[in-house]
């Protein structure tokens, strides 16, 4: 086309709003008219919000004014002062005190009562007559509410005297009436601590256990369950929670303890009390669920009725946050939950937060994850070790406890400004949980593990010897004694239980006859005997080095030991292997005489022999060759019994061997009885079963540590021995 020809005229553009013509280098080029924009090769009317400009936080809706894009607020957000915010966030506040906590409805808000006020039955927010707590005299800072009112009682663990408060020293019983005697005031698997203020703190355990430490001694606190309780929070000393299995909650109003109603769920395992008598739980099969005061509100909806939530956590009543299974997390603002996730791989064990909006969240798998108020980043990830709790004293001060998968441990970590270290190492024992005060922590965990950090090392608050008992015995008269590790042997006398050491291997059995010396058996080839003149030595044949772990003394120059892969009889002058048609490991032996000796050990079938005072021969029992029978006990020739695995109880009638129904599956160690026929049998898990008639029936022995030996003291009543120094009595 020349230079001086334009191609636009006249205008070859006519197509439908594309009239717009445009000299491209000589030749036209049809855009589209103003107002439109070319769509594929149409021109359609142009969309001021596409690409879409509002880009401002919560300003995204777009819409289109004479012909402009207008930038509004998301959905459930206001306008105010320039900028898009929530209902509780405009400014002034909208929710003034003491009417101040404010909750989001949509575009909507609604005023709840303030920190430190209490909505009262027509719906005012009064003051409440506890915060700040008013109760200074000591051991008197329980504040209970009366109306507008207040009282001032004592200090849980505390009882009134002569108008003063003084020590509530109960002893540890179970329903049943077993009472500890050995460690003060008991052990157990210990889960939960809450402590209140330095004079008060609660351990929660196994068994309806549930303790009191006032900063410098310990007692404990009766209550009508033996359900094992698992975590503890409260308000204050008289509005305190503690949840436990089968969906127990109990609550304790600075009067006494009561059950909460049940609600529609099982097991629970983390509670926080977010005002006075209203607390959020989680628990198994999905649960978290909130008790207002009077009633379980409807369940939340947490995504997965097969998850397992483990703890809860709120800054107050609008905002709260729960963790669970497989990285999950639940978060709650006041108007709606929303769930969450860290990592899918991780079960996230415990959560703790800040005023300031920081929150620390623990996995079991070592992690530690911290949320800054926008986003979550990991603060350290320790493999092998399972966190079970974390007390949160600031962003740059945090406990944590667990497990140390590596080597079996309990353990305490702690984060001091910038360093992770270890603060605390418990071998054997798994630490549950941790609470306290940043210097001083209290550390629980399994098999009685409760230890106070004084600032320098780790504290002992249980008294009395914690050795494994393995074996009790008694004469009747003044003598009762206990043994196991660590050589130790305990002989209780009227000021309790008084510990000495033979040694430091284990003492497997304590034995001998009412009219005469006491026998030790122990690890080793370890023979000993006391006959008035304290313990000594026994000589043995010098191939005996394995673990001797019974004894029946038929008459006090005629001593069967039982040991590993050995029967030896004899006296003081000497013992002597008998000949055995088996090898095995025998465990326990009893006789109703020289002639009529029984003995057996680990394995299934049992290795059960019979000695008839000239040979051993091998039980011919066919009925228990699945069972496997550690312990031996026997009123008379036709009347013996042998106790095992998952709950197996066996009798011999002096013609045949069978097995005698019980109502356990746990692992039964040890029986005794009397000529009249009661008998007690004890076992893992603090099984007691006793049989006063035709029938065993099981009793509540108060905890859930393991039990290995039981006795009858014709006086004082029967006695029961097992882990971490635990003795129980029974009183006739």
């Amino acid at each position: 086309v020349p230079d001086d020809v334009d191609p636009c005229q006249p205008n070859p553009c006519q197509e439908a709003h594309r009239g717009v013509c445009r000299n491209a280098s000589g030749a036209a080029q049809c855009d589209c008219d103003p107002g439109y924009a070319l769509d594929g090769e149409i021109c359609v009317p142009e969309d001021p919000c596409h690409p879409n400009p509002c880009q401002e936080p919560h300003r995204s809706v777009c819409s289109v004014v004479s012909g402009q894009a207008s930038c509004g607020c998301d959905p459930d957000y206001l306008f105010s002062d320039g900028h898009c915010v929530r209902p509780c966030d405009v400014q002034p506040p909208p929710c003034q005190p003491p009417r101040g906590l404010c909750a989001n409805r949509a575009t909507d808000y609604v005023c709840l009562c303030s920190p430190g006020y209490l909505e009262a039955a027509n719906g005012d927010c009064v003051a409440d007559p506890c915060s700040p707590n008013p109760c200074a005299s000591e051991r008197r800072t329980a504040c209970v509410r009366d109306g507008a009112s207040f009282l001032c009682r004592c200090d849980p663990g505390y009882r009134e005297e002569n108008s003063v408060c003084v020590r509530d020293r109960k002893t540890a019983c179970s329903l049943d009436g077993w009472c500890f005697e050995n460690p003060v005031p008991r052990t157990e698997n210990f889960l939960g601590v809450w402590q209140y203020d330095e004079n008060n703190a609660f351990i929660s355990g196994g068994a309806g256990t549930l303790l009191h430490f006032d900063g410098t001694d310990l007692v404990s606190i009766p209550l009508p369950t033996e359900q094992e309780l698992r975590r503890i929070h409260g308000t204050s000393l008289a509005d305190v929670f503690v949840t436990g299995k089968g969906g127990l909650v109990l609550h304790y109003d600075g009067y006494g303890w009561e059950a909460l109603p049940q609600g529609p769920f099982t097991d629970l395992n983390g509670v926080f009390a977010v005002a006075p008598g209203k607390i959020w739980v989680t628990g198994g099969r999905g649960t978290l669920q909130f008790f207002d005061g009077k009633d379980w509100q409807a369940p939340i909806d947490t995504g997965n009725q097969l998850d397992t939530w483990w703890d809860v956590w709120a800054k107050d009543s609008i905002d709260v946050h729960a963790v669970g299974d497989f990285g999950a997390l639940m978060d709650f603002d006041g108007e709606r939950w929303q769930r969450g996730n860290i990592g899918a791989n991780v079960h996230l064990s415990a959560v703790r937060g800040l005023p300031d909006g920081f929150r620390a969240v623990t996995s079991a798998n070592g992690d530690v994850f911290a949320w800054d108020g926008s986003a979550w980043s990991t603060l350290n990830s320790m493999l092998g070790f399972l966190i079970s709790a974390l007390a949160l004293h600031g962003p740059d001060q945090i406990l944590l406890s667990g497990y140390n998968l590596m080597n079996s441990n309990g353990l305490v970590v702690r984060l001091q400004g910038s360093e992770w270290t270890t603060f605390g190492e418990f071998p054997g024992k798994m630490t549950y949980g941790i609470g306290g005060d940043a210097e001083h922590p209290l550390a629980v965990g399994g098999n009685g593990l409760l230890r106070r950090h004084d600032g320098t090392e780790w504290k002992e608050i249980i008294a009395g010897p914690r050795a494994r008992l393995r074996s009790l015995w008694t004469d009747g008269g003044a003598r009762v004694f206990a043994c196991g590790s660590g050589g130790t042997l305990l002989r209780r006398t009227a000021g309790g239980w008084s510990e000495e050491h033979h040694g430091s291997l284990y003492l497997n059995a304590v034995f001998g006859r009412p009219d005469g010396c006491a026998w030790l058996a122990g690890a080793q080839g370890r023979l000993m005997r006391d006959c008035g003149a304290g313990f000594g030595s026994v000589s043995l044949p010098a191939e005996v080095k394995g673990d001797l772990l019974a004894g029946f003394v038929a008459a006090e120059d005629d001593v069967f030991v039982a040991g590993d892969k050995v029967i030896l009889r004899g006296s003081a002058a000497g013992f002597a292997p008998m000949t055995v048609p088996v090898e095995a490991r025998f465990t326990s032996i009893w006789g109703s005489s020289a002639s009529d000796v029984w003995v057996t050990g680990e394995g299934t079938p049992p290795p059960l022999l019979h000695f008839d005072g000239t040979t051993w021969s091998r039980a011919d029992a066919p009925v228990l060759q699945l069972s496997e029978l550690v312990r031996l006990w026997g009123r008379a020739q036709d009347d013996v019994y042998a106790v095992g695995e998952d709950g197996a109880v066996a009798h011999y009638d002096g013609t045949a061997w069978s097995l005698v129904p019980t109502p356990v599956g746990e692992d039964l160690v040890g029986i005794s009885g009397n000529s009249e026929g009661e008998i007690v049998i004890v076992g893992l898990m603090g099984t007691i079963l006793r049989k006063n008639g035709a029938v065993f029936s099981r009793m509540y022995s108060g905890t859930t540590i393991g039990l290995f030996s039981a006795c009858l003291h014709p006086s004082e009543g029967w006695f029961a021995v097992g882990e971490d120094g635990a003795i129980l009595r029974r009183p006739r």
